[in-house]
């Protein structure tokens, strides 16, 4: 009532009075609501200005301290390899020696990967394989032009045929051909194997984002495949920093027992060919074609020897072979696979020997400190001599006294 004489001009004044206080009352409550819109929106503001503040302080302190962290581990590193490079100059100056001609050996064949790989690119752009726009692409993409791979790079989805291989790769090194169809794929990426998807194509031909081993189940497209077999369990290992073969089990009646091979043995050459990698030894009895023997270089007692096996060749309808996942060259070139394979077997090498000097620096330091606790003396005395074991055995299988040319 009060509300409808306000607005229509009543004819009582008390009731304009009333009027006029319910009016007064209103305002005074909607002003009170619009200045408390107005705090709470500004509160809320300054509230997140503040967070937005703090949390930009707080990455600020945390973005220092990773760097300052991460500066000292570098410093941290820098100064243990310096103490490590002094300690192996002063027990063994040919250890140290060794380590310095490998590091120059493989700066020196990256340099020249890197110059051949220009010079593949702009071959093929001469000869009007790729366009100039595609070779820089490839440049910016790639670097070194390399990818992660198993070098099998096209599959049929109809049957899972291997459509096309990448020459000198790692699938073309085990004899896998063009044709031959893959029945079951296994990927070993860190500690799990995982069984992929038949369907899985782009997985399988794809680049990869981790270096390790892949089984793949195989039938030939011939139908049969004769493989070798001497009747030997093995593991992958290490013999003067180089990768090695050593035999867990012999089977009975095989050739590997009736050629004299035991448990324990090293197998570090085929052939009078030093192993660069472990799938070496497995590849050379899945390629024998119509080779009736295999020689055979092992350590037996710390003691090299060669032993003469005569191979066993099945004929198999489908075979299992592992092959590495790893860097290959998209520019096909005899000399690039070359060095490119030759520069990975180095920097192996390389952080073997390395891991050696830092473990003999380690041990010999806590004898130092600790002699009375326990005496050392024996360990590094033995590590000492692998040390220079490695070193020799790097000097024969890189020639490294020879010139690089």
């Amino acid at each position: 009532m009060g509300i409808g004489f306000a607005f229509t001009g009543g004819e009582d004044e008390e009731a304009g009075l009333g009027c006029g206080s319910v009016i007064m009352v209103l305002l005074a409550t909607f002003s009170l609501a619009w200045f408390s819109d107005v705090y709470e929106e500004t509160d809320l503001e300054s509230a997140q200005s503040r967070a937005r503040n703090y949390e930009l302080q707080q990455h600020r302190k945390w973005t220092n301290d990773s760097t300052s962290f991460l500066s000292e581990r570098l410093s941290a590193r820098k100064l243990m390899e310096e103490k490590v490079r002094q300690d192996t100059e002063r027990y063994s100056p040919v250890v140290a020696k060794t380590i310095e001609i490998l590091e120059n050996r493989i700066k020196d064949y990256q340099l020249r990967i890197f110059a051949l790989k220009d010079a593949l690119i702009d071959q093929e752009v001469r000869q009007g394989i790729i366009s100039k726009s595609e070779a820089i692409r490839l440049k910016n993409d790639y670097g070194a032009i390399f990818h992660v791979s198993t070098g099998i790079s096209e599959i049929n989805p109809d049957d899972m045929s291997i459509k096309k291989i990448i020459k000198n790769s790692p699938a073309d090194e085990a004899g896998i051909a063009e044709g031959d169809i893959i029945t079951e794929i296994i990927r070993h990426d860190g500690q799990d194997w995982k069984i992929m998807e038949s369907n899985d194509i782009a997985t399988l031909t794809g680049n990869y984002s981790y270096r390790g081993e892949m089984s793949l189940k195989i039938r030939p497209k011939e139908g049969i495949r004769t493989v070798g077999r001497i009747g030997v369990q093995w593991r992958d290992s290490f013999y003067g920093g180089a990768p090695s073969m050593t035999i867990n089990e012999i089977l009975e009646n095989r050739p590997a027992e009736a050629a004299g091979l035991k448990v324990g043995d090293v197998i570090i050459k085929i052939n009078d060919s030093a192993q660069l990698t472990h799938t070496d030894f497995p590849n050379h009895f899945l390629n024998l074609d119509t080779i009736e023997s295999t020689k055979l270089g092992i350590v037996r007692d710390e003691l090299e020897m060669d032993i003469i096996i005569k191979n066993d060749s099945l004929k198999k309808s489908e075979y299992v072979v592992n092959i590495e996942v790893r860097d290959i060259g998209l520019m096909i070139d005899d000399t690039y696979s070359e060095w490119v394979k030759l520069t990975e077997a180095l920097k192996i090498s390389l952080e073997r020997m390395k891991q050696q000097q830092k473990t003999l620096y380690i041990t010999r330091r806590t004898n130092e400190l600790n002699p009375i606790i326990e005496d050392k003396s024996e360990e590094i005395n033995k590590l000492i001599l692998e040390a220079k074991k490695t070193a020799d055995r790097n000097i024969k299988l890189f020639k490294l006294g020879e010139s690089n040319e």
